[in-house]
């Protein structure tokens, strides 16, 4: 055992305790520091965000069971699994959500269908994604009903082709994907059958605090996030712990993904703000309002949705 001299022990307490007082000079000047941002509350470690969208497609849930990705792919035609958006297409669709200032935003899945109408060249039957307001009981707000093609052109759909795209999402995909998922209450829905999940419902600030980094970001460390992909993907076996309960085990979700594409190889990859300067220092985000799920229950109460 190596026995360090008096003198030795009094410099190493001395500069252990300068690297103290610097770690906690470094947390309260980044806690009251105006030009530092908190962390977003949607933001996840990225090591958890891949695992998900790995469980989308490779995860086993039940033994000879095939995995959400290839039972969408059978059922779908297509090998949908991300939809990507260029940052000001991303910054309108939220303008146009937000002008009813609703306090949610709600994400259907759907699958367009061009009997009921205009289906982007060679995407028929195809998987996407609805937007549309949603008040505090959880209902739409009237018709503004959104959908965003592959070009970027944001399309208003009246109801009825709302109800019919997401009809046969709901006969096709969703009731395939019934297979997938565990047979408990968390998963039944208003005809007490078992379902995977038709809609997400997000608190509207959780959405405006990504829009709102991609701008902390370019003044913060030079940083140009150039747009947001939203990718397919599930909770594992491990599900969601909810106030120490675990809920949505191997149920379906989306995960909201910045992307830069670089100037040289115009090449899109994927932006971690885990990786950007200072991110250690900023301060944790607050709670998260949990996304409330809709698997074709009433709402509220079921599915977790807030009250009136």
């Amino acid at each position: 055992m190596k026995v360090y001299s008096p003198a030795c022990l009094k410099i190493m307490k001395i500069v252990a305790g300068i690297f103290i007082l610097f770690f906690v000079i470094n947390n309260v000047c980044a806690q009251n520091d105006p030009t530092v941002r908190v962390i977003p509350r949607m933001w996840e470690n990225k090591r958890i965000e891949k695992e998900k969208k790995r469980w989308f497609k490779h995860g086993i849930y039940k033994d000879g069971v095939d995995t959400k990705y290839n039972i969408l792919i059978k059922n779908n035609g297509s090998e949908t699994q991300s939809f990507v958006f260029q940052k000001e297409v991303f910054q309108k669709l939220l303008d146009s959500v937000c002008k009813l200032k609703p306090p949610f935003l709600r994400i259907y899945f759907a699958s367009y269908d061009e009997r009921y109408g205009p289906v982007p060249y060679g995407l028929d039957k195809h998987l996407t994604l609805l937007f549309c307001p949603a008040a505090s009981d959880g209902n739409d707000i009237g018709e503004n009903y959104f959908n965003v093609t592959p070009d970027g052109t944001i399309m208003r759909i009246n109801t009825t082709t709302k109800a019919s795209w997401i009809d046969y999402y709901v006969k096709n995909q969703l009731y395939s994907l019934k297979q997938t998922i565990d047979e408990v209450t968390d998963n039944r829905d208003n005809h007490g059958e078992y379902s995977d999940t038709k809609s997400l419902l997000y608190p509207i600030g959780n959405i405006i605090e990504l829009t709102e980094e991609i701008g902390y970001q370019k003044l913060q460390n030079n940083k140009n996030i150039t747009g947001i992909e939203i990718d397919l993907a599930s909770y594992t076996n491990q599900g969601l712990s909810i106030y120490g309960t675990l809920h949505y085990k191997n149920r379906l979700y989306i995960q909201f993904q910045f992307t830069k594409q670089s100037w040289l190889t115009r090449k899109r990859r994927f932006f971690y703000i885990d990786n950007t300067r200072g991110f250690r220092r900023r301060p944790k985000p607050q709670p998260l309002e949990h996304i409330f799920f809709d698997n074709g229950q009433l709402c509220p109460p079921a599915s977790g949705c807030p009250n009136p």
